[in-house]
């Protein structure tokens, strides 16, 4: 009985969602990103005079323009943990879809808005993967993290402002405490590699794998 109640509730929902267009969503993630990407460049330089971590070797350290801090070194492990970490995020999406209604409720509102119009576009659907991903990470990782603290204190509390930034487009409390936990991944992520690049492609992959993963289930279940 209750299986049933929530998938009338979730056809109901479905019937209210409105749907931009493809124009609309790509414009949306391009000049969102934009923006983030001012906002990280903001704070990247405001962070030498503000940050309680400034003169330190590990603020300067992260706290740089360089191939060292944008790319790290490309080793064997670098690549494992990046994956891994891509693999993780998107296994345990997969697996709260099914256990946390909330957090069912506010992924099938936002990726409804977001993915369906799209068509399943594999460029499409690669865009609005990876551009928020670039300028996300160049943001909450690569300016916040050294700025707040370069070390676990900047990965947890950038990781929780990107978690209440995500309450917005249908999306809930639920959703905000499950970016909180991903965003907090993605900082240990770049403590542990000192790489964005590593962050923007763990991020970006498990965007695109858990949009697929979602598509493949609508579209099983909507004929």
């Amino acid at each position: 009985m209750q299986q049933q109640e929530l998938q009338q509730k979730l056809r109901q929902r479905r019937e209210e969602v409105i749907r931009p267009s493809r124009d609309q969503i790509l414009s949306a993630c391009l000049s969102t990103s934009a923006i983030l990407g001012v906002v990280g460049a903001g704070v990247f330089l405001a962070a030498p005079y503000v940050s309680p971590a400034k003169g330190t070797a590990a603020f300067e350290a992260m706290h740089a323009i360089d191939a060292a801090a944008l790319v790290g070194d490309l080793n064997a492990e670098t690549l494992v943990v990046t994956l891994a970490t891509a693999g993780a995020v998107t296994g345990a999406r997969f697996l709260l879809l099914g256990a946390w209604d909330d957090f069912r409720a506010a992924t099938d509102t936002a990726n409804e808005q977001v993915l369906v119009p799209l068509r399943g576009n594999a460029a499409d659907i690669a865009i609005v993967g990876a551009v928020p991903a670039l300028a996300e990470e160049f943001l909450f990782r690569y300016a916040l993290v050294p700025a707040i603290s370069p070390d676990w204190r900047g990965a947890l509390i950038s990781g929780l402002v990107f978690g209440a930034l995500h309450v917005n487009g249908g999306r809930n409390a639920a959703f905000a405490v499950w970016a909180s936990a991903v965003g907090t991944a993605y900082g240990a992520l770049y403590l542990h590699t000192g790489s964005l690049a590593a962050c923007v492609a763990a991020h970006a992959l498990a965007n695109v794998l858990s949009a697929s993963l979602w598509l493949g289930t609508y579209q099983s279940s909507n004929g």
